[in-house]
């Protein structure tokens, strides 16, 4: 019985490309985003750091060490599109996932940083206003509404940022996946052909034998014709 043709993957990522070649790119792109976020953070560090706010120097080295996360968690992912690993991959998909959350929750401390205030050193219309004992109604104004907008723009950036994040993390795990049913049917594919290499032996056999019976009448009677 001739066996079925092996059924095409049909994952794909961001629409339309494979989702081994689509994840191998996520993988690549967050690993050299991560890097370049803790070279980032690294020099920001060794700068004088003695007046600057206690949140924002918080903020710096958690997003320094979440980016070394994520540069482990890359090379995890790459070696896992290269040897189609069902373990890497789960291993890849399990920290991704560590990370996305871990990069939500600092997405909103940051958003109630903003809100508390303890941010105002990164916005340029309230920096002045730590100089002056009494400043202007205009200045308080200006400086809030810099606040609000900043705080709004990365708010909205957040979210898009981290929605496209929580897709490649349920892209990740459709690899896991694809790994996973890869080994399972390449197991049930072997032992199969072998089923039917030892099925047609057999029956190999009996025609070489039925072949071999026919040439043997065939000479006999040529020697009968003979004498």
């Amino acid at each position: 019985m001739p066996s079925r043709p092996e059924k095409k993957d049909a994952r794909t990522c961001c629409c339309c490309i494979p989702i081994r070649a689509g994840v191998g790119i996520l993988a690549w792109l967050y690993f050299l985003g991560g890097v370049a976020a803790v070279v980032l953070a690294v020099m920001i560090l060794k700068q004088d750091t003695s007046d600057m706010e206690t949140a924002i120097k918080a903020l710096i080295i958690a997003l320094g060490g979440l980016s070394a996360f994520l540069v482990v968690t890359s090379i995890f992912g790459i070696i896992a599109t290269i040897t189609q690993s069902p373990f890497l991959a789960r291993i890849w998909s399990v920290m991704f996932q560590i990370w996305y959350y871990l990069q939500l929750a600092l997405d909103i401390a940051v958003i109630a940083l903003f809100f508390s205030k303890k941010l105002d050193t990164l916005i340029v219309e309230c920096t002045s206003l730590a100089e002056k004992r009494r400043p202007k109604g205009s200045e308080i104004e200006n400086c809030n509404r810099g606040r609000n907008r900043l705080s709004l723009y990365y708010t909205l950036s957040g979210v898009v940022r981290n929605v496209i994040s929580y897709y490649f993390t349920r892209r990740v795990s459709s690899f896991t996946r694809h790994c996973t049913e890869r080994v399972a049917s390449h197991s049930l594919t072997a032992p199969t052909q072998m089923a039917t290499l030892s099925g047609n032996g057999p029956t190999q056999l009996n025609s070489l034998n039925i072949q071999g019976g026919h040439q043997a009448s065939v000479d006999s009677l040529r020697g009968e014709k003979a004498v």
